[in-house]
């Protein structure tokens, strides 16, 4: 052996200074057996209740500060067309009452049909507004209408949070898990977007109205009494007046009876919780005035119903069964439940063959994604029921979607509360596949399973670690009716209180989609002053009003079927606004409204579309310039007024004369 291998060898066995040991080993055992990390534990277990307090009030104040940024950056204000609208008969009903409410013609709304607003409206947003204005009135909190429509979607996600908390504590046992999924709910992006301030939709209040519904349901088929399933329905309620969701929540409750019966996992608590609350909620629904009776025939509740029969039949079996012999028990049950079941899909089937019973257009196409594009034009225009894509779970949900698998693992093994929540989170990933609206489902879900991941994953490495190394060692008139296309024409009635038409009003798309003299007599039909076009050509905004010109048509091609997508595309079946444009779409009103004097600006090339357009000899004789904006984004067109006389007979009469 040579002496270089004599040296390392007695190195190699030389004895370690404990005091120089600086590996991880070390590090860890200091750190979690040291006498203030046990002192920090202790304190931990005394003063639990109390920290956990503070953690959630210290979320419920991230909830708010996220969401009051808008308004403290900017201005306190309405956002999007469904939150004006809201907020419009929010400030009728707490000016007129609930009388003059239910039986409101509103003229101004889809102008000029009007609408029934107390007969075709969820009222529970509404209604949630006014009485929170009038006790904060009556306690002397002088509020108007309008702070309480802004700042309602923050309070209420501080509600949710804390529901959150409640619910995955319960479900899972655990205080770190309540408190992860209550922040991962508060930042949420894809809870964030519609609890914002001024984001006044019935999804704010709604959302929360669901969880506390699951969460009471949970805790009523642990209990088994009428009086927690009483419970369980009365936020189920309230979120029936307030959003057409709620068929989301009567369904996953009886998805998860169903799921119970095939698992053998239903017991009388079972049957019980569900016969009352299913009693309970159809009472109330059909008490809404916008569903009416219609929860006793719509399809979008027959699984409710059947659920219903199933589970008498099936509480009526395990009644008779006490009374005949064990032998025959378990035949009799099959018999029974087979019969039963094959009796519901045969009623259903009758009633759905015979036009009895349908599916809502929203529901068809949660089951046919394709079914919208197809048949109903206005439904799939919508951008948030478009099919969501893969980028979009990373960006709404974010760091969720790594540590709720794991929840969902854990929820098929632990408890009926995360065997629900986990339930809930499979078929609301489903349905936000379908429709990225419904992102805003799956967020609380994935929430609740992500926090119960965290919570085993941070828990276990504190609690095991420890042990593991001490082991080892504009300008308009008044009074003016307002044409507009699609893009923020909402916004104006409610701004400048003028009465406008949508341009997804058929007779609005027929004047766009038309030549000048054929929109003028429209327009003049309608008495119509001024046009309101969104163009995007030169701020490359693609979102303007003629990238959706195709849309508007498939609309209107249901009332003027002469009205065809087909004349609006080029030779190669495309929508374009260059050279190989079709003359139909040269010669439209929307076309030169767009792009009248467009070519002093930037010689007719089109930003937003990346395409030269041939915008010479473009002129208008009926409508006039009045407005453009900065960026071209915004024009408005008054509509020039025709003299009544008849010009050639009053010259004739005037040569006479002479």
């Amino acid at each position: 052996m040579t002496a270089e291998s004599e040296g390392s060898t007695s190195t190699a066995t030389a004895p370690v200074d404990p005091q120089t040991n600086l590996s991880l080993e070390a590090v860890l055992r200091r750190i979690f057996l040291s006498s203030t990390a046990c002192k920090v534990r202790e304190a931990g277990r005394r003063w639990g209740t109390f920290i956990e307090a503070v953690c959630l009030a210290l979320i419920m104040l991230i909830c708010l500060s996220t969401r009051l940024f808008p308004a403290i950056r900017g201005e306190a204000t309405i956002y999007d067309f469904d939150p004006y609208f809201n907020h419009r008969t929010t400030k009728y009903l707490a000016k007129e009452g609930f009388s003059e409410f239910w039986n409101w013609y509103d003229d101004a709304s889809w102008y000029p049909l009007g609408r029934p607003v107390g007969q075709t409206l969820f009222p529970g947003l509404m209604t949630t507004s006014y009485l929170i204005h009038k006790i904060l009135s009556f306690f002397g909190l002088l509020v108007n209408v309008s702070d309480v429509s802004v700042y309602l979607p923050p309070a209420f996600s501080c509600l949710t949070a804390i529901v959150v908390h409640c619910f995955a504590k319960h479900a899972s046992g655990s205080r770190t898990a309540g408190l992860f999924a209550a922040f991962f709910v508060g930042i949420s992006p894809a809870y964030v977007k519609t609890s914002l301030v001024g984001s006044y939709d019935n999804e704010c209040i709604a959302i929360f109205a669901m969880l506390l519904g699951f969460y009471m349901w949970t805790r009523a088929v642990e209990r088994g009494s009428m009086y927690s399933a009483l419970l369980a329905a009365i936020p189920s309620a309230y979120m029936v007046t307030a959003w057409g969701g709620y068929v989301f929540l009567i369904n996953a409750i009886a998805v998860h009876m169903v799921a119970l019966c095939v698992l053998g996992l239903m017991t009388p608590r079972h049957q019980l919780a569900y016969v009352v609350f299913y009693v309970i909620m159809t009472a109330l629904c059909v008490n809404i005035p916008f569903l009416n009776l219609t929860p006793l025939w719509s399809s979008e509740h027959m699984a409710s119903h059947g659920v219903f029969v199933l589970v008498t039949v099936f509480a009526v079996v395990h009644f008779t069964s006490a009374l005949l012999p064990k032998a025959s028990v378990k035949h009799l049950q099959i018999w029974v439940l087979g019969l039963t079941g094959a009796l519901i899909f045969l009623v259903i089937a009758i009633l759905a063959l015979t036009g009895k019973t349908g599916w809502s257009p929203r529901s068809l196409t949660l089951l046919d994604p394709t079914y919208a594009s197809k048949h109903i034009p206005i439904v799939a225009s919508v951008s948030e029921h478009q099919p969501t894509t893969w980028s979009t779970y990373f960006l709404d949900l974010h760091m969720i979607i790594f540590l709720a698998p794991l929840g969902l693992i854990i929820s098929l093994r632990r408890g009926e509360g995360l065997f629900f929540i986990g339930l809930y989170g499979v078929l609301a990933c489903y349905f936000s596949a379908v429709m990225i609206r419904l992102m805003l489902v799956l967020s609380p879900a994935a929430s609740m399973l992500a926090g119960t991941g965290a919570s085993l994953f941070v828990t276990g490495i504190i609690s095991r670690l420890p042990r593991a190394r001490s082991k080892d060692r504009g300008p308009l008139e008044e009074p003016a009716h307002i044409k507009t296309a699609k893009s923020d024409g909402f916004k104006i009635p409610f701004t400048v209180a003028l009465p406008v038409l949508l341009a997804f009003f058929w007779l609005c798309v027929m004047a766009f989609a038309s030549e000048e003299t054929e929109a003028f007599a429209i327009a003049q039909d309608l008495d119509v002053d001024y046009v309101f076009v969104v163009f995007g050509g030169m701020a490359r905004f693609a979102s303007d009003d003629l990238n959706k010109l195709i849309w508007m048509i498939r609309i209107a091609s249901g009332v003027y079927p002469n009205l065809q997508q087909s004349a609006f595309l080029g030779s190669r079946g495309q929508f374009t606004v260059g050279r190989d444009a079709p003359s139909a779409l040269t010669k439209s009103l929307i076309y030169k409204l767009s792009y009248l004097h467009f070519g002093k600006a930037t010689k007719g090339f089109d930003f937003a579309r990346k395409t030269q357009v041939d915008v010479t000899g473009i002129q208008l004789k009926h409508f006039q310039e009045v407005y453009t904006s900065e960026n071209w984004v915004v024009r408005i067109y008054k509509v020039r007024k025709t003299d009544n006389r008849d010009t050639k007979m009053i010259n004739a009469i005037e040569s006479g004369l002479q």
